[in-house]
C-alpha cells in the first residue's frame, strides 16, 4: 500500500528536495494529499525520473521554503518526442 500524506508532510520529511505527488485530494484545509511518486535532489532529475516511470502527470515542489516553486507537470509522448528531435 502506498503512504499517502499531505505536501507539508512530505516537504517535512524531505527537506531541500524536489518532489512529485499524486495528489488524491485534499486535507481539511484545502492542502494536496497523495502519495509521493518521486523525490530527487534537483528539478531536472525529478523531471528525468517521472518521465522513465511514465508518469502522465504530477504536482511539482521544491521542499525548500526558499525556493517557492511548485506547479503541476503533464507528459506528452508527443510534446517529449518533438523536443527530442
Amino acid at each position: 500500500m502506498e503512504a499517502i500524506a499531505s505536501l507539508s508532510q512530505w516537504k517535512q520529511h524531505f527537506p531541500g528536495r524536489w518532489l512529485a505527488l499524486r495528489v488524491t485530494g485534499h486535507d481539511g484545509g484545502g492542502e494536496p494529499i497523495g502519495p509521493l511518486l518521486a523525490c530527487e535532489p534537483s528539478e531536472e532529475a525529478l523531471l528525468r525520473t517521472l518521465r522513465q516511470q511514465g508518469v502522465p502527470q504530477a504536482l511539482v515542489v521544491c521542499a525548500d521554503d526558499g525556493e517557492g516553486r511548485e506547479y503541476v507537470v503533464l507528459f506528452s509522448d508527443l510534446l517529449w518526442r518533438s523536443s527530442q528531435a
